[in-house]
């Protein structure tokens, strides 16, 4: 018996292996045999409707409207009824005006990047000492630029993607129910981007503030207040080689706006991945938790394995097209976190608005990373529930339905990474923080270092927003 149910296990992981290895190539090409013609799904393919209306695809459906005036998820039919009517086309509004942000975002980098190269080339010392001013234009505005082009990459896999997802929520719709999921994450992702635009806005104030009192010389057009606010924001793009004039101010304030929010959706997309994910698994885990273990059957214990499975699977090809926007999200928020304090410490005469700000900013860029981090690490959470459920299964309601499911839960760890150079959990995020305080140290040793040994080193003062806008 023990030799019958040790294949049974190996039986098990190899098709839920073959199973994966199947459905990741589906996604990784959407112009398969699953797709019709124009990239839509063939009828015959398709799910049945769903019977409430808490499903992904229209809880995500008004985010994923809203990310497509940014540029991100160009899409048709996110606000269909049913994902079945999801399409990706190339030849679109979305996808052209997607491809306009793109080059925006992607010329505004390079002129960042000009700036870190000339600063290299005139002063190395200045360089180091200045290393946050220096960079923080190129390290922004090159993460929106990939943000953009992550985004896109999921585009073209997202319709294949939610309609697995779909498929899956109609399969076990009958025993788990619809968990309400629509209204919260419609309410998270408001709160979230709501305090965005009040940061943002602040940012802006805090710009204003300082052309009007440094201007020295007349503004008697808005053009004019334009050429000034550019170079208070943005002056490290505008240069003798670059001279300033007024399309490419507009150029520089339009893609300012559009990374910020890039900036903020990205984390906000995270969360709620991660977050409904992790619903699915509750219920799901409740379900369990509700059964008699006396009077389990070895058919309902199929039937919940199963359906474990299914969650296995679908976790996994989220994390196959939705880990490279997680490692991009961590990477610059850790990178911003490290600046805000190093500009935090150093010696400054501000107002009370850059005092307010600076706090305001930092503290809403801290929670919304601790909140990337716990929303994501609440997958890893819920697979780990039902095993201690297992162990206490009594004698006469073991099976082989039981050991299987033991030895999948115990080896087939569930979470979301960064592509697979990290595991979310809830340790991760002492990780974080001990790298922040790392880096900091080391950031802060170079700074005093420095200090005594630099007769004279030209700094302008950093601003610290949500979107960081690039030092003056």
């Amino acid at each position: 018996m023990h030799c019958m149910d040790g294949l049974f296990v190996r039986r098990n992981k190899y098709e839920g292996k073959e199973q994966f290895l199947s459905l990741r190539k589906m996604l990784a090409t959407p112009s398969a045999r699953l797709f019709s013609k124009n990239n839509r799904i063939a009828d015959e393919d398709l799910p049945p409707p769903p019977v409430a209306t808490q499903s992904i695809h229209q809880a995500l459906a008004p985010m994923l409207a809203g990310a497509q005036f940014i540029g991100l998820m160009p899409v048709c039919g996110v606000l269909a009824p049913a994902p079945h009517r999801l399409v990706f086309q190339w030849r679109t509004a979305r996808a052209f005006y997607s491809g306009g942000v793109l080059t925006g975002l992607a010329v505004v980098t390079a002129l960042s990047c000009n700036h870190v190269t000339t600063t290299i080339k005139n002063d190395t010392d200045g360089f180091i000492k200045t290393i946050g001013s220096a960079t923080a234009g190129a390290v922004f505005y090159g993460c929106s630029t990939l943000t953009v082009l992550l985004f896109l990459r999921l585009a073209l896999r997202w319709p294949a993607l939610v309609t697995f997802w779909h498929k899956i929520e109609c399969d076990q719709s009958s025993m788990l129910g619809w968990p309400p999921i629509c209204w919260k994450t419609r309410f998270l992702a408001s709160v979230i981007m709501s305090l965005g635009c009040v940061e943002h806005l602040m940012s802006i104030l805090v710009h204003v503030q300082e052309c009007l009192r440094g201007q020295h010389e007349v503004c008697s057009s808005a053009g004019d207040f334009l050429r000034l606010y550019m170079s208070r924001s943005h002056g490290f793009l505008f240069s003798s080689t670059i001279p300033y004039s007024a399309p490419l101010g507009l150029l520089v304030v339009v893609a300012s706006e559009l990374a910020t929010f890039g900036w903020n959706y990205c984390d906000l997309f995270v969360i709620l991945v991660g977050w409904t994910l992790a619903i699915r698994l509750r219920a799901l885990n409740r379900h369990l938790l509700r059964q008699d273990l006396h009077l389990t059957s070895r058919t309902q214990w199929g039937v919940f394995r199963s359906h474990y499975a299914a969650m296995s699977n679908l976790v996994k090809m989220v994390d196959e097209n939705v880990s490279p926007i997680i490692l991009l999200s961590f990477s610059s928020n850790l990178y911003f976190i490290c600046l805000q304090l190093l500009n935090g410490l150093s010696p400054k005469s501000t107002s009370a608005l850059d005092y307010i700000y600076f706090f305001g900013s930092f503290i809403f860029l801290l929670a919304r990373t601790i909140m990337v981090t716990l929303f994501a690490a609440q997958v890893h959470d819920e697979s780990r529930v039902a095993l201690p459920v297992l162990y206490n299964c009594p004698p006469q309601s073991y099976c082989v339905e039981v050991q299987r499911l033991q030895y999948q839960l115990t080896d087939d760890e569930l979470s979301l990474t960064g592509m697979r150079f990290f595991s979310i959990n809830r340790s991760f995020l002492l990780a974080v923080a001990g790298a922040i305080v790392t880096y900091e140290v080391i950031l802060i040793q170079f700074s005093g270092t420095l200090t005594g040994s630099e007769s004279h080193t030209t700094k302008a003062p950093m601003t610290t927003s949500t979107a960081p806008t690039p030092p003056l």
